[in-house]
């Protein structure tokens, strides 16, 4: 509907949840004048449709005689809090990226589709225990008795269907219930339970480096002041704890706390301690919830039933009630960026969202990354250092095995390696290879020819996956029968090369065929329960020998765990990425920390082709500060972060000649404005050329001032949209990118 502007009818400013770089205005109608505010979600018309729109400011003029009027506004209050549309106009502004796009991201799915939006969520019947029933349990059957049983285990109440699933009667409910023992009444389904992982919490008694970590972020939490804390703990020495002790001494004074985690895989354990300390105050953000359970939780924590969120990268937007302490654990994790959409780093928002709100975060790590180190360096972050590891264990020695001279069935487990995993197995304890990649090997190669199979749709070879006889696109997910001769020139003798985390599975347990061997990555992981049920194994001692990605580096706490082995070390080494080093060296330190985290000391058998390569030595040594040492005095030399802010303008598009012919003419465009003090590199195609169908091509700016970077990547932009077929482009701003593939 079209309506004309009056002096009395105010107008909103509505941001809509798509690439669109601009606000739009909408008159409101009476009816929601005196209801409406910023934060407020609305249905408006859009196009030839409609949409869900953000209210983001109300205002009296617009110089537009004529205005579309918004038809609905369904939510009794805004579900954008103002300090989190505050935080959106700075994600906003700092990623360069359209504001109604980044309250889309922020709010849980659905709440930007207005077929799904405001359906009314599903009910369910409950039943619950009545006040008198455990002691009014006369002449019962043996069939109610074990419903009245079964609902005091659940505490007291369960939905009809998990009563039933239990193999309880749902006939001798209904009979309780005529006697007055239950109560059935309808609510809101039960979606999200907090599972067991089986691990299980001891008397633990503060180092005391953790009590001055615990003393000092406490002051700042108390004083509610704004104080970036870098919490340098090295593997296994109690960083969760001091998490816990400063947020029990939260909630407990009706505060509110955040929890930030890099991987999914994280969370279970993570949150089973928080739940065993803190109950049902603890909600949980991921994607691996369901759509309906992620909005559950979050509306707890809008409410203030649950006071700690805990979740992944998107969290650090969770709409947490009197919010007084932001933790992000292993902070270095790459993870935390975001790679599509709006890409901002969840790190560096909570950061942000911690100084606008005025009080204390927490970045935890073992290993920092080279920013944070030196922010901590610079005195803009406080260091508070946990040397030793909890309980009085030792760090794990680390062996360096060279791989040129291994003589074994597999080139890629050595003779040593091998015999460590024999002892292990002899004494009863447990054993983690990792190796960071999927399937049985890295491509297949024609030997009469040289061809190899290569994805369609991206400038990659196929993984080969013996499980299922097939070769997987690891980017785009393409995926084709493994063929029985090459597709090149017919030949018959193809062949698998490289190494992947099945076929590794495969060598293990045919070499210890009495052992118990998993496997833990993204094919094994899938399944919704499948990483519960692995660690729960692996704490109650029903694995031997786990295989495993980067999956199984990040945090977690495996005490039978005596031995880790690097099955090959370089593999992160060969990515055409400033990062290489600094990431390799992450994970080496972190996957090397599983080892020895319980009574027994542990031991890192690092496999590698080039042994004398330098980070090698600083991991043997668990030298962090000599590697950040080494790697800063290198990026300063070649001017590369922290030492300047990149930006990157990344082009993308079907056609190959348009897309250089664009970044050229952006390159030229961003070149001739730049002046000294800015650095344009490019254009160059992408190290990943061809992604998902689109060639790509880039071009790099570095310099000081990121408002500067950014408002000569927006020049740039504009240049390229000048191009004709510029509408068959895509021209994407990434600010502060953290991976250049």
């Amino acid at each position: 509907m079209e309506v004309t502007r009056t002096a009395r009818c105010s107008i909103a400013e509505v941001a809509i949840g798509q690439r669109v770089d601009k606000l739009f205005h909408y008159a409101v109608p009476s009816r929601l004048a005196a209801s409406l505010h910023p934060g407020h979600r609305v249905v408006v018309p859009f196009g030839k449709g409609r949409r869900v729109g953000f209210v983001v400011g109300l205002v009296r003029e617009t110089g537009v005689p004529v205005l579309k009027e918004i038809e609905s506004a369904p939510d009794e209050q805004a579900v954008v809090s103002e300090d989190l549309l505050d935080l959106a106009r700075w994600v906003a502004d700092y990623y360069a990226a359209p504001l109604g796009l980044v309250l889309k991201t922020i709010l849980p799915p659905g709440f930007s589709d207005p077929e799904k939006a405001f359906a009314k969520e599903k009910q369910e019947i409950r039943v619950a225990l009545a006040p008198n029933a455990p002691a009014a349990r006369r002449r019962l059957t043996a069939k109610q008795e074990a419903v009245l049983a079964l609902l005091q285990d659940f505490g007291g109440e369960m939905p009809l269907t998990a009563l039933r699933a239990a193999g309880a009667s749902a006939a001798a409910a209904a009979a309780l219930e005529k006697k007055g023992l239950v109560a059935f009444r309808k609510g809101e389904a039960a979606r999200l339970a907090h599972p067991d992982t089986g691990e299980r919490d001891t008397a633990i008694v503060l180092s005391e480096a953790q009590r001055r970590a615990v003393a000092e972020i406490g002051g700042a939490v108390r004083g509610g002041t704004f104080a970036p804390f870098l919490l340098h703990g090295v593997t296994g020495s109690g960083k969760t704890e001091v998490y816990l002790r400063l947020i029990q001494e939260i909630v407990r004074e009706g505060g509110g706390a955040l929890v930030l985690v890099p991987e999914i895989a994280l969370t279970p354990q993570l949150i089973g301690r928080f739940v065993r300390r803190l109950g049902d105050a603890v909600a949980v953000l991921h994607s691996g919830l369901t759509d309906a359970e992620r909005r559950d939780q979050w509306k707890r924590l809008r409410s203030g039933e649950a006071r700690v969120a805990v979740g992944v990268r998107s969290a650090v937007f969770a709409p947490v009630d009197r919010l007084k302490l932001i933790v992000v654990d292993e902070e270095h994790d790459p993870s935390y960026r975001q790679d599509e959409g709006v890409r901002y780093h969840a790190r560096d928002t909570a950061v942000m969202r911690a100084k606008r709100a005025g009080i204390p975060v927490v970045l935890g790590t073992a290993t920092p990354s080279l920013e944070t180190f030196h922010n901590a360096r610079e005195g803009r972050y406080r260091p508070l250092d946990l040397p030793e590891r909890a309980g009085g264990a030792v760090f794990p020695t680390v062996r360096i095995v060279d791989l040129r001279g291994a003589k074994s069935g597999n080139r890629f487990l050595s003779p040593d390696l091998l015999s460590a995993v024999e002892e292990r197995l002899a004494r009863s304890e447990q054993s983690l290879l990792f190796l960071n990649r999927r399937g049985w090997a890295s491509f297949l190669l024609c030997r009469e020819c040289g061809a190899t199979l290569s994805c369609d749709h991206c400038s990659v070879t196929l993984t080969v996956h013996k499980g299922d006889k097939s070769a997987r696109c690891h980017y785009c997910g393409h995926a084709r029968p493994l063929p029985e001769v090459c597709p090149a020139c017919g030949g018959t003798r193809m062949a698998p090369l490289g190494v992947g985390t099945e076929q590794i599975e495969e060598e293990l347990k045919a070499r210890f065929p009495s052992a118990r061997v998993a496997r833990m990555d993204r094919d094994t992981m899938g399944g919704r329960g499948a990483y519960i049920d692995l660690v729960r194994d692996l704490h109650e001692g029903k694995v031997d020998i786990l295989v495993g990605t980067q999956m199984v580096t990040k945090g977690h706490h495996f005490p039978r765990v005596s031995l880790v082995g690097v099955v090959l070390a370089e593999t992160s080494l060969m990515v055409p990425d400033f990062r290489a080093t600094e990431r390799t060296f992450h994970l080496l330190m972190q996957v090397a920390g599983r080892a020895g985290r319980g009574e027994v000391p542990g031991e890192a058998i690092v496999q590698t082709f080039v042994p004398g390569h330098p980070i090698l030595a600083f991991v043997q040594e668990h030298d962090f500060a000599g590697f950040a040492e080494t790697e800063l005095s290198a990026r300063r030399e070649v001017r590369y972060p922290p030492f300047v802010r990149l930006v990157r303008v990344l082009i993308t598009g079907t056609d190959e000649v348009r897309v250089s012919a664009a970044a050229a003419r952006g390159a030229a465009a961003m070149r001739e404005a730049g002046g000294k003090e800015i650095e344009v590199l490019g254009p160059a195609p992408a190290p990943l050329a061809r992604l998902k169908g689109k060639f790509r091509w880039h071009v790099l700016l570095k310099g000081k001032e990121p408002g500067r970077l950014k408002d000569l990547a927006r020049r740039g932009s504009l240049a390229i949209q000048r191009v004709p077929g510029a509408s068959s482009l895509s021209v994407l701003i990434d600010v502060d990118p953290v991976g250049l593939m």
